[in-house]
């Protein structure tokens, strides 16, 4: 488990399984600064809210501008996509319980 700070909260990172050549699937949980109160994130992206999302083999996710920073994998071979994104980032709001992606 990885301890990310944020201003509002620490969130931890839980990746059950440690390792895999193509994405390592990862869980989030909150604990809030002010309060202790701890709940379980759901990441949200433009078309999916889900309770895991995944980063790239060989990195660590990372906090930046008080934003989650995950790097993305591309295909099995290694091809992109014209969408293919190489970071996501996510912004913490901790009232709604989810990580919401954005720029």
């Amino acid at each position: 488990m990885v301890r990310l700070p944020f201003q509002d909260a620490d969130v931890f990172i839980l990746a059950p399984q440690y390792q895999d050549c193509h994405a390592i699937q990862i869980y989030a949980f909150a604990v809030e600064h002010d309060t202790g109160k701890a709940v379980q994130l759901r990441f949200q992206d433009e078309l999916t809210v889900s309770y895991t999302s995944y980063y790239r083999p060989g990195t660590a996710p990372m906090v930046k501008d008080n934003k989650l920073v995950l790097q993305s994998t591309e295909g099995p071979g290694g091809e992109g996509s014209p969408d293919y994104k190489p970071l996501r980032l996510y912004r913490l709001d901790l009232k709604q319980g989810i990580m919401e992606q954005t720029n």
